[in-house]
């Protein structure tokens, strides 16, 4: 059917393939003067921007589990553009409880769904820690941002928190990158829609959206990741 009406004087040919993610950043990035890496965990997105996009830029990455924070450190050496700090970004500053998991990167402020678990036995709690936790508002002074400001933000479920304690600071920032939620991976993390209907509010526009985490057998899909360009922006 879909070739059917491809083919149809209606309904003309799409064209070029879904564009990469690599691709994708490469042309967002390149007026980008700092990347904000919320949830960074050990650094896994900062270095496929050096390696796979290309991005030369300051980096700043934030990540508050203690041992992880310190494998973080370790593969940042010797990147002079590449700071990192051991905190945790949400609405206000003091501390917060994570349950940290098997494997770290579904550390989160919010307990991980049954659904994900079965899915990734990894996702599974393995203890708590406390850390410290502040706002982007609080800091943004002290991280010195000139130009363009792409955040990412990668916090499982956590994601309207650092949000709302970026709210002074989002209309300085040009981009946004989150991991959302499709189905309710962590409880009380918000859906998708909630998601939009906070970045409409704060001014941001979706502008692409890509698959994350792949789908259960039921046919759900889990995660995606959803880039925003503020409105004010050229």
């Amino acid at each position: 059917m879909v070739a059917e009406l491809q083919q149809s004087p209606d309904f003309p040919p799409c064209g070029d393939v879904p564009m990469p993610p690599r691709r994708r950043r490469q042309i967002l990035l390149s007026a980008i003067s700092t990347v904000l890496d919320v949830g960074a965990n050990t650094g896994q997105y900062a270095r496929w921007l050096r390696r796979e996009v290309g991005y030369a830029g300051r980096i700043v990455s934030f990540e508050p589990v203690r041992e992880v924070f310190e494998e973080l450190a370790r593969n940042s050496a010797g990147d002079d553009a590449w700071e990192c700090r051991r905190t945790a970004l949400g609405e206000g500053s003091g501390q917060l409880e994570l349950t940290v998991t098997r494997e770290s990167e579904f550390s989160s402020a919010l307990e991980p769904s049954p659904h994900v678990v079965a899915h990734w036995p990894g996702a599974a709690a393995r203890t708590t820690e406390l850390v410290p936790v502040t706002s982007l508002d609080a800091v943004w002074a002290g991280l010195g941002c000139s130009g363009s400001v792409f955040l990412k933000v990668d916090v499982e479920g956590y994601e309207l928190a650092v949000l709302r304690g970026a709210r002074s600071v989002l209309p300085e920032v040009s981009l946004v990158e989150l991991e959302i939620s499709i189905a309710p991976n962590f409880r009380g993390g918000p859906r998708l829609g909630e998601v939009l209907h906070a970045l409409d509010g704060f001014g941001f526009d979706l502008v692409a959206v890509e698959q994350n985490h792949g789908d259960l057998e039921d046919g759900r899909m889990l995660m995606v990741d959803g880039v925003f360009r503020n409105r004010r922006t050229p």
